[in-house]
């Protein structure tokens, strides 16, 4: 399950106006956040900072927990009692054909709440309404993913289904795509494999039976479709082909005549 959240129709960023997204966050642009080893101002005036990885690291943590505080209104973290785990993040591109993504690059922070924080997060959210307009959950069956056997094409049908029906932002569906790839690896560590294939075989062959029905049910309509109710019965319209058949031969042998068909050549 995760957060899911609607941006709102009007903001500062165009391009993610009414856009669906389960990533709260922004940008690392307050100097407040930055933790270096020394800085100096260059002769165009701008900042530069050395830091090591960990500088990089506290800076990233530092900047994240101030836009959870601005855009949910309370330290949900705090409140909740949980740490953004840097071993769990994953940085990440955008789309590089948008101008945007060009010049940006993600890093996330997925944060694993148990169902009562889930439920106390909702509840305790005070969100920023010229950001966010409402803010609720979305569900996704991961197993099901590894039940359907074909990972990437069932998990890539999902992505631009989000895309697609819900709206959301191209970040957000990559971050989803990455967490999404964690738990199946998990998964795929403890399955059992034989039952996977069961449920694999029970489900073609539910398939296929659905098949066989609605091809059947496809016949039946086309033979009603040809075969008016006012119409003698098959067996009664062959029966009469029958005796015609047979009415035919008989004349054919009393009269000793031998009867070529039309098109057929006879030998010389």
């Amino acid at each position: 399950m995760f957060a899911q959240y609607k941006r709102a129709a009007q903001g500062s960023e165009d391009r993610l106006l009414s856009k669906t997204s389960i990533g709260f966050g922004g940008h690392i642009d307050q100097l407040t956040d930055i933790t270096s080893t020394s800085a100096h101002t260059a002769e165009d005036t701008t900042e530069h900072f050395v830091m090591t990885k960990q500088d990089l690291v506290a800076t990233c943590v530092t900047a994240a927990k101030r836009e959870l505080l601005e855009e949910l209104g309370v330290d949900v973290l705090g409140t909740l009692g949980v740490e953004l785990d840097f071993n769990e993040s994953a940085f990440f591109m955008g789309d590089t054909r948008d101008p945007v993504n060009q010049v940006h690059i993600g890093l996330s922070f997925p944060v694993k709440l148990t169902e009562a924080q889930f439920v106390n997060l909702l509840a305790i959210v005070q969100i920023n309404q010229a950001e966010i307009e409402v803010i609720d959950k979305m569900s996704a069956n991961i197993r099901h993913i590894v039940e359907e056997m074909d990972v990437s094409s069932t998990n890539g049908k999902i992505m631009h289904q989000l895309v697609q029906q819900h709206g959301m932002e191209d970040w957000s569906v990559r971050v989803f795509d990455f967490i999404v790839r964690k738990e199946i690896f998990v998964i795929l560590k403890d399955i059992n494999y034989d039952d996977l294939y069961r449920v694999a075989i029970a489900k073609q062959q539910a398939r296929d039976a659905e098949e066989a029905q609605r091809l059947s049910s496809d016949i039946d309509a086309i033979h009603q479709a040809l075969v008016p109710d006012d119409i003698d019965a098959p067996d009664v319209v062959e029966a009469e082909a029958a005796e015609e058949s047979a009415s035919l031969v008989d004349v054919e042998i009393n009269s000793n005549e031998v009867v070529v068909p039309a098109e057929t050549e006879v030998a010389q």
